[in-house]
């Protein structure tokens, strides 16, 4: 017997078949809700009977990033400083006119002309405005999701169907008189999306509409798999905007498509 004997117990029935599932939420840009999804996600396993252990994973250190030595290079584009010499060796703006992702394609355009693409959180010293308003917001997020998530619309689906499932769930007990389930539904959502937000250092209030949140989520994502499916992406600032599936990197310094 040694200190995981009792969890291989666990893990294998007597039958040796194994019963414990593993379910990876991952994607390729921060910010798209992985956290919120893992939570509800496990909340639901839990509540359907299920024992439920959720892992937060460091896919591994941040540090050569920061210091501008990680690859392939990185970057968030909310604040961004570059030196004008090192932006004007690596083509200026110009080939960033018609790229989706605008930030991650400097980065490596900074680097692949010699220079170095690092970044840090700056919560303490800055208090940045991703978006003006709803509308942007909206356009923002719609060309984004379409990115990450247009070429898998099963999943996607998925993705809406449970981001979805609270606001439906709510509607379904008050159509049939259910209210004290009704309230309680809406408010262990509130908690949930108010402990992320807080963990986040971002405002606790809209936490109050959460099923709400997570409906606009799923018509969001909706709106960006058609997008998708038309082979457009939302316009961003009057920009109209190079097609998913597009190479970041084939807009490199001296290739010509300066």
């Amino acid at each position: 017997m040694d200190q995981a004997t009792n969890l291989r117990r666990l893990v294998l029935e007597s039958d040796g078949v194994r019963k414990t599932r593993t379910i990876a939420i991952t994607s390729g840009k921060g910010g798209v809700g992985k956290t919120s999804f893992a939570v509800a996600l496990a909340i639901a396993l839990a509540r359907d009977g299920s024992r439920v252990t959720l892992l937060d994973a460091d896919l591994g250190d941040w540090a050569p990033y920061a210091e501008g030595e990680g690859e392939p290079p990185l970057a968030n584009g909310q604040f961004l400083l570059v030196r004008r010499a090192a932006l004007a060796a690596a083509g200026g703006l110009e080939p960033l006119a018609r790229v989706a992702l605008d930030d991650v394609t400097l980065a490596r355009r900074l680097v692949a002309a010699g220079g170095r693409a690092g970044f840090f959180r700056a919560l303490d010293l800055l208090e940045v405005e991703m978006y003006p308003g709803f509308r942007a917001a909206w356009q923002g997020w719609r060309r984004n999701l379409a990115l990450l998530y247009g070429s898998r619309a099963g999943f996607a689906g998925a993705v809406a169907s449970f981001a979805a499932l609270p606001a439906l769930g709510v509607t379904v007990l008050l159509a049939t008189g259910a209210l004290p389930a009704a309230g309680l539904l809406w408010a262990l959502a509130a908690i949930a999306s108010g402990v992320l937000r807080t963990s986040a250092r971002f405002p606790a209030a809209p936490a109050l509409a959460a099923p709400l949140e997570g409906l606009l989520f799923a018509a969001l994502l909706l709106t960006a798999l058609a997008d998708f499916r038309r082979g457009r992406l939302a316009p961003w600032r009057g920009r109209e905007l190079q097609p998913p599936g597009a190479d970041v990197d084939e807009a490199q310094p001296g290739s010509g498509a300066e």
